[in-house]
Formats: structure tokens, C-alpha cells, sequence
């Protein structure tokens, strides 16, 4: 008998869903079929509300699934190359708010658009880092993110629309 109180005794706990708190498990075949029943996902170990929990989950991970998918299929293929340097004027559509320069160098690589951006005129600075995507004839920005918006491309100008502050409108010439 003394050989078996030697032993280190084994303590086994659950959590109480609904109580949010341990409860000691009676003995390891207990805690091992608690384990079993809790990774086979057999939805008739749990109660309805844990069941419902699982449902949304596993909902919610469908959507957040699907959403990237859309977000990363790609649009119509590019038709124009934007790379290398443009120049051009950029205005806020309320006209008292004022404009001024901007100054893209892009390169482009399939429909990925890298480069540096320099606006001058902006009640903040928004210089540095510029990044994009062609589908088709637009380009549309990705970064800095705090501009939104697509530039129609045709031949060596590209004009549009964005939104940073408040909308402007924006025109560039390619550079040669």
C-alpha cells in the first residue's frame, strides 16, 4: 500500500462554461473521455449553446474566408503600363481648399504597381511610398492608405478622382 501513496497523485480540471470556473475531475478516464469528446467535434457532447457558439464560429471563419477570396481575384487584366515618372496638378473639388503639385515615379509589374509619391500643397505631408493595381485601363491606389481612389489611364496622361482629407481631383502627364 506504501508503494501506491508514493505516487504523485494526478489532478485533472474542466472548465465550467456557464460558471466560468474549474471544476476537479473525478478521475482521468473522466478527463480522458472529456478529451476524446471535445476533439472527435461531435456536436452531441455539447449543449445547444455551445453547439450555436461553434455554428457562428465556424460562420464567421466562412466569411472572413470568402471575403479575402474576393478581395484578392483579380479584376480585368491590365491594358495599359504604367511605369516610369508622371507629373501633374491636383485640386480639392472645393476649390477655397486649394491643390497643388504631385509627382509619381511607378514601376509596374504585371498588374502590381510599386513607386515613390510626392505631393506638395497638402495640409499634410504625403510623400513616400506608393503602391497600385492596373485593371484594365485604371489604376487604382493601394497605398499610402490614406488615399482611396482610380486614375483612368490614356496614352501618356491619367486623370481621376481620389479621397484622402476631402475628394480632389487629380490629372498627370508621363514624363519623357
Amino acid at each position: 500500500m506504501a508503494a501506491l501513496e508514493a505516487r504523485p497523485r494526478v489532478r485533472c480540471f474542466r472548465v465550467s462554461a456557464r460558471a466560468g470556473h474549474l471544476t476537479e475531475v473525478a478521475s482521468l478516464a473522466v478527463a480522458r473521455h472529456m478529451f476524446l469528446s471535445f476533439t472527435s467535434f461531435s456536436f452531441t457532447s455539447f449543449n445547444g449553446e455551445t453547439a450555436m457558439r461553434c455554428a457562428r464560429l465556424a460562420l464567421a471563419g466562412l466569411i472572413l474566408l470568402g471575403v479575402t477570396a474576393c478581395a484578392t481575384t483579380s479584376g480585368a487584366p491590365p491594358t495599359v503600363d504604367v511605369t516610369g515618372s508622371w507629373t501633374g496638378q491636383w485640386a480639392y473639388e472645393q476649390a477655397t481648399l486649394g491643390g497643388g503639385q504631385i509627382e509619381l515615379q511607378l514601376t509596374q509589374k504585371g498588374a502590381n504597381v510599386q513607386g515613390n509619391m510626392d505631393i506638395s500643397g497638402s495640409p499634410r505631408v504625403v510623400s513616400g511610398p506608393f503602391s497600385g493595381v492596373v485593371q484594365g485601363n485604371q489604376l487604382r491606389i493601394l497605398d499610402p492608405t490614406s488615399i482611396t481612389g482610380r486614375l483612368t489611364v490614356q496614352g501618356e496622361t491619367m486623370a481621376g478622382e481620389i479621397d484622402g482629407v476631402s475628394p480632389a481631383r487629380m490629372s498627370l502627364r508621363r514624363v519623357k
